[in-house]
Formats: C-alpha cells, sequence, structure tokens
C-alpha cells in the first residue's frame, strides 16, 4: 500500500526530469503518474479538467499571434497556477510523509507534504515553453553560473537567517535526508525555477525590454513573487524567500540555462537542511 501511495509521485518526479532525456519519455511518465494516482485517490477527477485548461491556455501562448489573447492566456495561467500553489484547487490529495517531525531540539515540528501541484505546473512548462540543456556545453555553463551565484546566496541568505534568529548552525545528517532531498529536488525545485525563472522572469523581461535595465526589474518582479508564494511561512521566510529569488534569478539570467537556477536553488535548501535549523527556530518566549 505504501509502495502505491508513492508511486505516482516517483513517476511525476521522472517525467520532469525525462525532459532532459526525451519528451516522448516524458509523457509517458507522466500519464502514468495521472494514472496510479487516480487509482490510488491523490489524483481527484477534476484534476484531468485543471490540466485540461493548463494546457489550453499554454497552447494559446505559444502559437497565437494575437497579442492580447496571448496576454490575456498569460494572466489565466499565471492565475491558475498561484491557485493551485496555494492548494486552492481540490484536485489532489496530496501524500502526508513527515508529521510535526522535530528535526533538531530548538527547531520548528516540520511537516512534509508530496505534493503534485508544483511539479505539474513545472511539466507542463516545460512541455511546451521551457528549453532544457541539450549538450555539454549547455550544462557546463549552467553549472558555472551555480557554482558563482550559490556560495553567495548561502553567505547573504543564511547569515542574515541566523542574524535575525531564524535559524542557527545545526549540521546534522536526519534520517528523511533521501526523502526530503527526492521531493526537494524533483517535485519542488525543477517545478519552481521553471515557473518562477523559465516561465515568470522570461516573460517580465520581454515586457520589460524598453525600460533601461529590463532584467534587473524583471528579477525583482519574479523574486517578489517568488517570495510572496511562501507567505503561509510567514513574513520573516516572505523576506528570505524574495533574497534567495533574487539569486537564483541571476543564476538564470548570466546563464539564460534553467538548471542554473534549479541547481543554485536546490544547494540553498540542501546546506539550510544538513547544516543550520530546519525549518526554522522556534520562537524564545
Amino acid at each position: 500500500m505504501l509502495c502505491n501511495l508513492y508511486l505516482p509521485y516517483g513517476l511525476l518526479g521522472s517525467s520532469l526530469f525525462s525532459h532532459w532525456l526525451s519528451k516522448g519519455l516524458a509523457v509517458f511518465l507522466f500519464l502514468g503518474s495521472l494514472g496510479f494516482g487516480f487509482l490510488n485517490s491523490t489524483v481527484k477527477l477534476e484534476a484531468f479538467l485543471v490540466i485540461l485548461a493548463l494546457v489550453g491556455l499554454l497552447y494559446l501562448i505559444k502559437v497565437n499571434p494575437n497579442k492580447w489573447l496571448k496576454i490575456t492566456s498569460h494572466l489565466g495561467f499565471f492565475i491558475l497556477s498561484f491557485l493551485l500553489f496555494f492548494h486552492m484547487i481540490p484536485a489532489f490529495n496530496n501524500f502526508k510523509v513527515l508529521q510535526s517531525a522535530q528535526l533538531c531540539l530548538d527547531c520548528a515540528p516540520y511537516t512534509m507534504y508530496l505534493n503534485t501541484e508544483t511539479a505539474l505546473i513545472g511539466f507542463l512548462l516545460l512541455s511546451f515553453l521551457v528549453p532544457v540543456a541539450r549538450s555539454f556545453k549547455d550544462f557546463r555553463i549552467a553549472i558555472q553560473s551555480s557554482l558563482v551565484w550559490l556560495p553567495l546566496c548561502i553567505v547573504v541568505l543564511i547569515g542574515s537567517a541566523t542574524l535575525i534568529g531564524y535559524v542557527k548552525f545545526d549540521p546534522k545528517v536526519p534520517s528523511a535526508l533521501l526523502l526530503w532531498s527526492l521531493n526537494n529536488f524533483f517535485l519542488v525545485c525543477i517545478g519552481e525555477e521553471v515557473f518562477f525563472r523559465g516561465y515568470l522572469q522570461k516573460h517580465l523581461t520581454e515586457f520589460c525590454q524598453r525600460h533601461n535595465f529590463s532584467y534587473l526589474l524583471a528579477i525583482a518582479a519574479a523574486s517578489i513573487i517568488f517570495g510572496l508564494r511562501h507567505i503561509n511561512g510567514g513574513m520573516p521566510f516572505v523576506v528570505l524567500s524574495t533574497i534567495a529569488g533574487f539569486f537564483y534569478g541571476m543564476a538564470y539570467y548570466k546563464s539564460s540555462k534553467i538548471e542554473a537556477s534549479i541547481l543554485t536553488h536546490f544547494g540553498l535548501n540542501l546546506a539550510h537542511f544538513l547544516f543550520f535549523s530546519y525549518p526554522f527556530l522556534m520562537p524564545s518566549n
């Protein structure tokens, strides 16, 4: 039974990763994840209507030459995506794998779900709009960009979080490391970076191109929206996420490779998980 619950998420994560191998394989795995998810009730019937709506909007964005219809389609896709991010469309029963886990002595309890929505949006964007690296040179450029921006991101973000008492140095190897890593990389980081950098930041840059420093305006806007996506974690998390979004955005802008921001995002999250209070320190009384 437990294997059946994990299977749709494993197939979904594999379908995202398969875009770097074969789009045909990616679609096959994605359909498998929906099928098995429907059989074990993690995917509701309404989810198929939501997916059809998202696919229709992406198709209009990609092929329709009418400016206003394209803008309307972008707006519809953005709104529908955010409703899914905040689980405001009851189309999925996400599997809870950790309940109020205490990862360190003074850490806040941590609950982890395997969420379908972010990965679903990432899969559809990779299928329609967001290109991936196809050569050794592309991967080298992405890795080099990440190696520049990830250390800066860690120093600034972790340093800021430590100064405000949000985290402290606390090295550990939690028993949930493997599950957390697979979930965070495949179902969180890929999906979020494809949406916020590969889709949102890219199109905001094009929209702002008449202005000086259009790329900075686009990075700032995408970062703020990325921060607001984490509003359920409280205002400190929103601010820190916004700052993190700037570094992810710079890694993407400097390389033009979505892989750079994915690696930077996951690298920061992994450093936080292994070496500092996770998810954050309990407020002192």
